[in-house]
């Protein structure tokens, strides 16, 4: 079974993602800032993040840079507005079965799908 890591702030989006992941045979994990994710990756094996671009206090930016240089997973970015991060990123509001089709791509191979 496959471990996520949702860090997003906002309770609807950890609670869609979790309606959704849980259901397709996923563990879940949810964080809602940056300390609760780095306590999630210290404590337990992540097999993937679904992390915020907004994650307070600094930002996900910041947050995904130090996570790459301690773990060596596949991440999908969460975002409000287009941007310019590196791997996949899912504009919010977000859908729940792209989601699902993200996380399952990057589990199977490593790197989430991108759409064109």
């Amino acid at each position: 079974m496959a471990t996520i890591l949702l860090a997003d702030a906002a309770w609807s989006v950890r609670q869609l993602a979790r309606a959704v992941l849980e259901r397709d045979g996923m563990a879940f994990i949810d964080a809602t800032n940056a300390q609760e994710v780095w306590e999630a990756i210290a404590l337990q094996r992540i097999d993937l993040i679904v992390i915020d671009v907004d994650l307070p206090p600094y930002g996900g930016q910041e947050l995904l840079r130090g996570l790459r240089e301690v773990v060596d997973v596949p991440v999908v970015t969460l975002a409000f507005r287009e941007t310019r991060l590196p791997g996949c990123v899912l504009l919010k509001p977000i859908d729940a079965w792209q989601l699902v089709e993200h996380v399952e791509s990057a589990l199977d191979d490593g790197e989430p799908r991108r759409d064109p």
